[in-house]
């Protein structure tokens, strides 16, 4: 093989793996529609049970949260500087991989599809149990989670450099997990 002969470089879309991101970390804001519509008459009692299990759903929703924050770190990385600048749209923001670069991105976005069918399944827990929350009353305050998904919209209704993107991403992962937290919290009393 001669020496002068080119790698050849693979490139993939950065803009795929961060709408996959972002869709996951979309995913759990929306926690908050089914806090807002819930009114059912239930004993406190009840609530205890459904309590524990939304807990747990939601610290494994964080931990999920916190594992794609780091993937959209490692992904933006691999984002040639240059390309930054590009507005996030498919096909702006080429990476021309090597293989070895190729197989290190495509480990980290199957990583993230992983993430999402856990962050799907932990929503869909976390909706099923508060649906039966007894009196359907949860005075937790919803407007932070609804800022995040506004921002997550954001990405789609703004021109935003492929930089900006992959920044408010990580401001709606990080927004997502801290108020999932005062949730939690809330849980905490019963």
């Amino acid at each position: 093989m001669s020496r002068n002969r080119r790698k050849r470089r693979i490139d993939p879309d950065p803009v795929s793996v961060g709408i996959a991101i972002l869709s996951a970390a979309a995913n759990a804001t929306t926690v908050a529609v089914y806090l807002d519509g819930l009114r059912r008459d239930r004993l406190r009692e009840q609530r205890r049970p459904i309590a524990l299990r939304t807990k747990a759903a939601i610290r494994k929703l964080r931990n999920e949260l916190t594992h794609l924050r780091a993937s959209t770190d490692n992904v933006f990385q691999m984002i040639p500087r240059n390309a930054r600048a590009n507005v996030f749209r498919f096909g702006s923001a080429p990476l021309f991989l090597d293989s070895i670069e190729f197989n290190i991105y495509s480990d980290e976005y199957q990583d993230v599809l992983r993430r999402m069918i856990s962050i799907q399944d932990q929503v869909r827990r976390i909706m099923i149990d508060l649906m039966d929350w007894p009196d359907g009353t949860i005075d937790v305050p919803t407007n932070a989670l609804r800022e995040a998904n506004t921002a997550a919209n954001r990405v789609f209704d703004e021109k935003l450099t492929v930089a900006q993107a992959y920044a408010e991403i990580r401001r709606v992962i990080e927004s997502t997990a801290e108020h999932l937290s005062e949730i939690d919290d809330f849980l905490s009393e019963y």
